[in-house]
């Protein structure tokens, strides 16, 4: 795709002066949509305010005066001259680590993709023509976010003119040049390491001190401290000219200045502030030579160790109620643990504590390949980057180099797969056991049911947790009452997944609400409220009726909602019977006034490898090797309904970020009615 290499304006002057039509037509689409993201920026601003209390009301106005303070002044390189300083590594030891058995393959053809600039981020391409403006381009769109703009100023959010800004972050993360200064280093060629330097200048060259797209973050600048963290540890430093050194140091000191200023907090204060507070602990502590050092690494440590018991729970569930986000803030954490460990000042045994339990849950989530159910939002973010992390595989990599680290393999993952981060903290040995039984995690709000079914491994979740993590459960999805199901390897009924984030506009929506996950929909309304790409109004609340138990070899448990008390004055409660010979029940009950209440239907979304075929009312689930499972109904007189999607209306499944593909949902209809109006029922049956 060609680029258009005038950059984007956002100003709300427009030229209007050209003498042809089809200018003025242009000039005035360009008026609408500017205006479209204006509002859409606005109405953004508004619903976040209707989630702060004071404090923070106060704190983003402080914020916003500092932010106008800094507009006012002119940085460049030369505010954050270190002088000839010695720059900061990682505390790799000094004898040359192990490589990771099978990945020095992968990682000359990530050097060759970076040589001939062949960028290839969520299955979308990037322009090879772009020169300096790949930093800046949208690979969708072709058009430039501006690079000389103060950053504060480039409304991202909801913007219609451009793709969604990841894509134009995820380059500027420098991840890609990880494994090629790994390279550099365990092959004692000179070459990967002197193009990852090359790359590392024109960089700093194209994008000043907050200036343009890429320091409007947090989390970017933190994702990217680290990338040069990590390939300054693997490089030879008398490969480092005097000059090169001073432009690199005062471009680290110059993320280490704006992470420290502008901290996410109060409704912010998610996997942002793990990743900031990581990133200055790591800059910090592996930088005594910078100034500004311990006071980096003292706020570090102490925002990660008070906060880990934030984000995550006591029984080891992440707050922010997606396997993917907890796998990242593990990661952070792991990095820093590591850190301090290597540096003589550890962490308390409290943080180490709090990450075993969240490895113990994500191995209770994992089917036997490996891989979790995909619950909340994924955006496949990563501290360390490697093709084998992408889609499916993140969590059980994460978990492995948890285990390793830990010296725990009770949770190491089934499957094992090398990755540059082996290189810090060892590698784990696959731990194949499946785990049998089930168990509820109460404070994350999670019931598992785990059981090996005429020879099939069942991994059954339910939530009944909360909905996400803060004021805005940012990543949360409208799932209160949801199930998942994986046999083997296979996903058999998941979430809808993510698809988008800022521009995802309706489709975010869809991708997050209730109808596009398997639990009950009362009409199209959600059981939270959605109110912006990353916000939430009225929450769901969950609670369990009936704790776990088992009788009989059957497993039990009954749970309800509230989100729906509002609206139509009635409860949705749950029960789950997991019987040990191959047979689930599910049985769904909407509790109040159900005289007048709209049509409400039990859904449940099909991973697109599946295909389903209704018999006399019976529904088989059937994969390319055979069959998975029989779905009925407990009332032959309501039968399932399959719904399949068309063109590109739902029902709809993104397996990656930026990706979505048709797939198929059985619908059953909650319609049988108490005499009194008081209560409609349905129930399912699963037969493995």
């Amino acid at each position: 795709m060609p680029i258009n290499r005038t950059e984007i304006s956002f100003d709300s002057s427009l030229p209007f002066s050209g003498h042809h039509a089809s200018e003025r037509f242009r000039a005035t689409s360009s008026l609408y949509r500017s205006i479209e993201t204006q509002v859409k920026q606005l109405n953004w601003h508004l619903n976040r305010l209707r989630s702060m209390g004071g404090p923070e009301v106060l704190h983003r106005l402080v914020e916003q005066t500092k932010r106008l303070g800094s507009q006012q002044r002119s940085y460049d390189w030369a505010d954050f001259d270190c002088g000839n300083i010695k720059l900061p590594r990682l505390p790799i030891t000094a004898e040359k680590p192990e490589q990771p058995q099978g990945l020095q393959d992968t990682w000359r053809q990530t050097w060759t993709m970076a040589k001939s600039r062949s960028f290839e981020f969520f299955d979308v391409k990037w322009p090879d023509d772009a020169g300096a403006d790949i930093w800046h381009v949208d690979p969708v769109s072709g058009k430039c976010w501006p690079s000389d703009i103060y950053c504060f100023r480039i409304p991202y959010r909801n913007n219609t003119q451009m793709g969604d800004v990841k894509y134009v972050w995820e380059l500027n993360r420098l991840q890609f040049l990880q494994p090629v200064a790994a390279l550099s280093a365990l092959t004692n060629d000179p070459e990967p390491a002197k193009f990852c330097l090359g790359v590392l200048d024109e960089w700093i060259e194209s994008n000043p001190p907050f200036q343009g797209i890429n320091w409007v973050s947090g989390i970017e600048l933190a994702l990217r401290t680290i990338s040069i963290l990590t390939v300054l540890s693997f490089i030879d430093p008398k490969l480092i000219s005097s000059d090169r050194r001073s432009r690199l140091s005062a471009c680290l000191k110059a993320h280490g200045f704006w992470l420290m200023r502008y901290p996410s907090r109060f409704s912010s204060a998610n996997n942002h502030l793990i990743a900031e507070a990581a990133a200055l602990y790591a800059l910090g502590t592996c930088w005594p030579e910078l100034e500004e050092a311990s006071h980096y690494a003292q706020y570090g440590q102490q925002v990660l160790s008070e906060q880990v018991g934030q984000q995550i729970h006591v029984d080891g569930v992440g707050a922010e109620q997606s396997p993917s986000y907890t796998s990242l803030t593990l990661e952070w954490y792991l990095l820093c643990l590591w850190i301090g460990e290597q540096s003589g000042a550890p962490f308390g045994v409290h943080v180490r504590d709090q990450l075993g339990k969240a490895g113990h849950h994500l191995r209770w989530l994992m089917d036997t390949g490996g891989h979790v159910p995909a619950i909340g939002d994924d955006d496949e973010c990563s501290v360390f980057a490697s093709p084998q992390d992408k889609g499916r595989n993140y969590v059980s990599s994460v978990l492995a180099s948890l285990s390793a680290f830990l010296d725990d393999p009770a949770i190491a993952p089934p499957v094992v797969r090398p990755h540059i981060r082996d290189l810090l903290f060892g590698q784990a040995a696959p731990n194949e056991h499946f785990l049998e039984g089930a168990r509820t995690f109460a404070s994350g709000g999670y019931t598992v049911f785990r059981k090996t079914m005429r020879s099939k491994k069942v991994l059954l979740v339910l939530d009944h947790g909360p909905l996400g993590h803060l004021s805005i459960a940012a990543h949360g999805h409208a799932d209160a009452l949801s199930i998942w199901l994986h046999i083997d390897d296979q996903p058999v009924f998941v979430d809808a997944g993510t698809y988008l984030y800022h521009s995802g506009g309706a489709c975010r929506d869809y991708f997050r609400s209730t109808k596009a996950h398997n639990t009950v929909a009362i009409g199209e309304a959600n059981s939270s409220k959605i109110t912006g790409a990353f916000n939430w109004g009225c929450r769901a609340k969950c609670q369990i009726v009936t704790p776990l138990k088992q009788e009989e070899g059957t497993w039990s448990i009954a749970v309800s909602h509230d989100g729906y008390e509002d609206d139509f004055r009635v409860q949705h409660q749950r029960e789950i019977r997991f019987h040990c010979e191959g047979k689930i029940e599910i049985f769904d009950r909407l509790i109040g006034n159900t005289a007048n209440l709209p049509s409400a239907h039990a859904g449940l979304l099909l991973h697109p490898d599946l295909t389903v075929t209704d018999t006399d009312g019976v529904i088989d689930v059937c994969h390319p090797m055979g069959k998975m499972l029989s779905v009925s109904t407990t009332d032959k007189q309501t039968p399932l309904q399959i719904e399949s999607a068309l063109d590109e209306r739902p029902p709809q499944f993104s397996g990656t970020f930026g990706s979505k593909e048709p797939t198929c949902r059985l619908a059953l209809e909650i319609n049988h009615e108490t005499q009194n109006g008081a209560e409609r029922t349905a129930g399912m049956i699963f037969q493995v």
